[in-house]
């Protein structure tokens, strides 16, 4: 797939980023992923299905990236705090690492936002974002 890239990140790690070129046409993109495992006694692979959508739409940002808040503490384990530059109350969208909604939250009246996932969400990497998108917060949940 154009744009599409693969980095290794060590012996059994990888990061596979798609920049979409700027003439693709709006729309679903279908790229298959194969897994292979070739270091254990068993050699063995896994093709997973990736899908993305390609759409028009476009997060608000300063200077072609969204501005990143500070959480704290990070990783955290119970709860997780940061405040965001306006002092509103919004809904802030809590996605997974995928993309997936997870949860929505408001802010306080002056800003700063609280999460206390429940005991089913699995540790990783989570964002934060507000409902005007200029903005998001990386969480790491461990």
């Amino acid at each position: 797939m154009p744009g599409a890239s693969f980095q290794a990140q060590g012996a059994n790690q990888g990061v596979l980023t798609w920049q979409v070129p700027a003439t693709l046409p709006l729309g679903r993109y279908i790229m298959a992923v194969t897994v292979a495992d070739n270091n254990c006694p068993l050699n063995g692979f896994e093709v997973r299905t990736v899908t993305f959508l390609v759409s028009n739409r476009a997060l608000a940002t300063h200077g072609g990236r969204p501005q990143v808040l500070a959480a704290h503490p990070l990783p955290f384990h119970d709860r997780v705090q940061f405040k965001l530059p306006t002092a509103t109350v919004q809904p802030v969208t809590i996605t997974d690492y995928l993309g997936r909604l997870v949860t929505t939250l408001k802010s306080r009246p002056d800003g700063s936002v609280e999460w206390l996932p429940s005991a089913d969400v699995a540790a990783g990497t989570y964002f934060a974002r507000p409902a005007n998108g200029g903005y998001v917060c990386r969480l790491l949940r461990q």
